[in-house]
């Protein structure tokens, strides 16, 4: 599953990079890509600390 998430934030990164920041939909589509970086990490980041061996984000 992370491997599927990694790749759709690759994907949404160089769609930013085609778009430019000067299309109506930049700004939702950096905001979405940043929202799922980070509830991921935060996933990760509470499995290392001992919260479950499951990802509660997955």
């Amino acid at each position: 599953m992370s491997r599927q998430i990694h790749d759709v934030l690759v994907r949404a990164e160089e769609e930013m990079i085609f778009l430019g920041p000067d299309h109506p939909m930049y700004s939702l589509l950096a905001e979405l890509s940043g929202a799922v970086r980070t509830a991921w990490q935060e996933g990760h980041e509470s499995g290392r600390r001992g919260a479950g061996a499951v990802n509660p984000y997955e």
